[in-house]
């Protein structure tokens, strides 16, 4: 049954945004108590939409809102996908390996981009992934991993 006819509760949530933080920001999967406000929030979100007569549809909508506000960049997501197109020879544990120690390494630059969930549709990230793919070329031949 599709996501959207079922009715969640709150660990359903949970289970989503782990997921999600565990592909897309690593780095914040373990925070607990972080996942667990979230989740409660977006259940909340969601129930009360439904008891006020939403459809499931915009209730979950409206949940997402809450449960990925301010996750939809993610730096190590954008690394990681330029790896894998640039480096399609790359393992996946290798990318993953790489895509850390990248992110460490590139911190500086990240930081002088103001990034938010609409970062993506901005022009600044296509100057960022520009600046992003340079570096990583020039970092991988520097320390040959690749020609």
């Amino acid at each position: 049954m599709h996501p959207a006819m079922e009715r969640q509760d709150e660990a359903w949530f949970r289970q989503r945004l782990e997921r999600f933080l565990r592909e897309r920001h690593p780095h914040r999967q373990f925070r607990q108590t972080t996942i667990a406000r979230r989740s409660r929030l977006a259940y909340e979100v969601y129930a009360n939409c439904i008891r006020d007569g939403c459809s499931t549809e915009i209730a979950l909508r409206k949940a997402d809102e809450q449960l990925f506000r301010d996750l939809l960049f993610s730096p190590f997501d954008t690394v990681h996908l330029i790896l894998a197109t640039d480096c399609p020879e790359l393992g996946r544990r290798q990318r993953y390996e790489l895509t850390t120690r990248l992110l460490k390494l590139f911190a500086p630059l990240f930081i002088q981009y103001r990034l938010g969930d609409d970062y993506t549709e901005r022009e600044a990230f296509q100057k960022l992934k520009q600046t992003l793919r340079k570096r990583i070329r020039q970092w991988m031949l520097g320390n040959e991993i690749r020609e």
